[in-house]
């Protein structure tokens, strides 16, 4: 026997069988399934749980257990179907000649059981592939097609096989041959031989190149929106390039809709090898409000409200203002901002603050004001700025106000696949600041800090995640310094186990007032454990940190576990924490909502 396979999605979605007409004299029956046999040799070759998956997706039986409303014809109606749906389940992964044994009972308690037990018998494998190319870029092609997971002697997999044709397909989008089409693509699948051919023509087409970009908008100059633009005309023509661009323009503050088109059409009616691209631009609105409201246990409840003036003129300027509150802070703080040649990293923001800061170690009233410059360099965030701040404080015996004329530097890096909950990433955190005494500043000092935090995953779920941070300032003025410029440690995101920023050097009376060394390391395993309401992760960690006035000093140390939830308004991290490093190891819970990175 001889079949042609067009391969399309892997999983199958869950389909239900018509429903039986309704008896009202025949009771409602409990149902509980049972598949049996997916598991050792597979699972060398497959993901854990994949074939299981998709039995369970497509059995009309499983879908109508879970609904309810059951009636025992209408079970054993539906166990009856139930081989064919598992046989075709199985086929995407390469297994064509499944021993299937059903068997329907009560259990002690009424409940009837629907068990499947599957040999699925050996996979399908390619006996041939046939991988040809043509066209004008056939030979840019060819390594892809001889590293090509479609090979003789292969498990006839559907995801591999739609896998295999992507990559050549994304390759052509990336090289500006975006007409590239499969001529060709299909499988033969020999059961009585139990072998398949696989039998692929790609023609590439001609290679294109951007043409001119043109904008469909009235409400800003052109001039703005065409700093997005990451390429020159005439360049290669990359699908990534324009994703990018589209990206960039719907996360800007201009737009409620972004529309990009390629005109290859045209590029093809006059010869040329340049094709336009259409960018249909619709605005959002002028003003966004913000309102939000949460607790943590650094900062007790809070609330934030906010304004974004998203437009203010034809250049693209914008501006911000937000007030914040909570046990901790009050404060409020207003943006402008002056889009650069390249808006999409590039902006000039002066900005002003006023913040009433209260933690346990300190008190401080702070003006802030002064121009901030930030800009893109590759998957680096350069930042300078030229801040004034005004500080009215009191740390433990120290108490004054200082002026501060500071130049900073900052440098920052994030790459995650999920800034939420990353599975693979790491961040990078740079920053250097100082100032003179005598140059509208009240003391001198030079600060350099160092951040950093890596998040890889392992085997089974299990994730690894690291952060260290150091901090070094140079001042023969410590005690002249505001808290902002004094390094604290301790609470949810730097040491576990200890009340937020209590940790630090001590005056003569014992009270923290931070230090000029900064010095902490976190490491902690989670696991996922649960995949319903969001996700589940368990966790447990151990962090060591402190901030001395001189260099060395007793590191304090906390351990804990805890439980990442992905709520609906971001990641929650509960943690019961011990501060093993202090007498009797008291305990305490830190709670935190916020990203992975």
């Amino acid at each position: 026997m001889l079949l042609q396979l067009s391969f399309g999605l892997l999983f199958v979605p869950c389909r239900l069988a018509p429903a039986a007409p309704f008896e009202a004299a025949e009771p409602k029956e409990e149902l509980r399934v049972e598949i049996e046999g997916l598991g050792g040799v597979i699972e060398s070759y497959l993901p854990t749980g994949d074939l299981k998956k998709n039995v369970l997706s497509i059995l009309s039986i499983e879908g109508a257990g879970n609904a309810g409303n059951l009636t025992e014809s209408r079970i054993r109606e539906l166990h009856a179907a139930a081989p064919e749906e598992i046989r075709t389940a199985l086929q995407p992964y390469g297994f064509y000649k499944p021993v299937i044994t059903p068997a329907l009972a009560r259990a002690p308690d009424g409940t009837f059981v629907a068990r499947y037990a599957i040999d699925p018998g050996p996979p399908l494998r390619y006996e041939s592939v046939t991988f040809t190319i043509d066209g004008e870029g056939a030979d840019l092609f060819k390594p892809l097609v001889d590293d090509s997971v479609l090979r003789p002697g292969a498990i006839v997999n559907h995801a591999d096989y739609e896998l295999a044709k992507k990559v050549v397909q994304d390759e052509a989008g990336e090289r500006g041959y975006v007409r590239a089409a499969f001529t060709v693509h299909r499988v033969e699948v020999d059961l009585e031989a139990y072998v398949a051919r696989a039998v692929l023509h790609l023609e590439t087409g001609r290679a294109y190149r951007f043409g001119k970009v043109r904008f469909q908008q009235d409400f800003l100059d052109e001039a703005v929106i065409r700093g997005y633009v990451t390429w020159t005309e005439g360049d290669p023509l990359k699908l990534s390039e324009l994703l990018k661009m589209q990206e960039a323009l719907a996360n800007s503050p201009y737009f409620s809709r972004v529309e990009v088109e390629m005109r290859v059409e045209e590029a093809v009616g006059t010869g040329s090898h340049r094709v336009p691209v259409d960018v249909t631009l619709l605005p959002s609105k002028r003003q966004k409000y913000l309102f939000g409201a949460g607790y943590g246990t650094d900062t007790g409840f809070r609330g934030n409200v906010g304004v974004e003036l998203r437009r203010l003129n034809r250049k693209g300027h914008h501006a911000s203002a937000e007030a914040r509150v909570s046990d901790l802070e009050k404060s409020i703080s207003a943006r402008f901002l002056i889009p650069g040649r390249y808006p999409r990293t590039d902006f000039l923001a002066l900005m002003v603050a006023y913040a009433d800061l209260t933690p346990t170690t300190s008190k401080s009233r702070t003006f802030l004001s002064g121009p901030t410059y930030s800009w893109s360099a590759g998957r680096w965030l350069p930042t300078i700025s030229l801040l004034f701040q005004r500080d009215t404080f009191t740390v433990g015996l120290d108490s004054g106000t200082t002026n501060l004329l500071t130049p900073e530097f900052t440098l920052t890096r994030v790459v995650a696949d999920d800034r939420i909950e990353t599975t693979n990433g790491h961040r990078l955190r740079f920053e250097t600041r100082g100032s003179v005494n005598g140059v509208l500043s009240s003391a001198s000092f030079f600060q350099v800090k160092a951040a950093g935090k890596l998040i890889r995953t392992l085997g089974a779920g299990f994730r690894v995640l690291g952060r260290a941070e150091l901090g070094v300032t140079a001042t023969s003025e410590f005690r002249e310094l505001p808290p902002r410029m004094r390094h604290f440690t301790g609470g949810a995101l730097s040491v576990r186990g200890f009340a937020y920023e209590s940790l630090g050097g001590r005056d003569e009376a014992g009270n923290v007032i931070g230090g000029r060394f900064l010095r902490v390391a976190s490491v902690e395993v989670d696991k996922k454990v649960l995949d319903r309401w969001g996700g589940f992760r368990a966790a447990v960690f151990a962090d060591t940190g402190n901030a001395s006035i001189d260099f060395g000093g007793n590191l304090e140390t906390g351990v804990g576990v805890g439980l990442r939830w992905r709520s609906p308004i971001g990641l929650v991290r509960g943690d019961v924490a011990w501060a093993v490093s202090q007498p009797g190891s008291p305990i305490k819970l830190h709670l935190n909502i916020g990203p992975d990175l």
